[in-house]
């Protein structure tokens, strides 16, 4: 997943990555997060910082209600978040040989799929015919 949109966004101070060995080619993600345990009795400490779960609400967090992806069976669609600095983001997924770069853009009057404007839904009918599409997406401000 391409992390700059949050590098040039000045609401958000700090981001947390994961990162492991091996993750260069993007072909795996991290399983566990870090916690610290650092008040009270326990300063210091890292008892329990080892959370195997978090790492994946972590993504699915980020994925579908930051950013408003939203997959159901064979078909996609954004529900792009309010952001009142925002201008556009893209999410590419791939389903199969097929790319599908789906982006919130400001400039976007109602969701279009290479142009077409979509049912009132919004949802993408996902194919696999190795061509990369392009969905857009309103992104309204609050």
């Amino acid at each position: 997943m391409d992390t700059t949109w949050f590098h040039h966004n000045p609401r958000i101070h700090a981001a947390l990555l994961a990162w492991q060995a091996g993750m260069e080619g993007g072909m795996a993600t991290a399983d566990v997060l870090c916690g610290d345990v650092s008040a009270g009795q326990n300063m210091g400490r890292g008892g329990w910082s080892w959370y195997t779960g978090s790492a994946a609400w972590l993504y699915f967090v980020t994925v579908t209600r930051l950013l408003g992806f939203e997959k159901r069976g064979d078909r996609a669609r954004l529900a792009p978040c309010p952001h009142p600095n925002g201008e556009e983001y893209t999410l590419v997924y791939r389903f199969g040989g097929a790319s599908y770069h789906f982006t919130a853009a400001a400039d976007a009057l109602f969701p279009t799929l290479d142009g077409e404007k979509l049912p009132q839904d919004g949802f993408v009918s996902l194919i696999d015919d190795g061509r990369t599409h392009e969905a857009r997406y309103p992104l309204r401000a609050n």
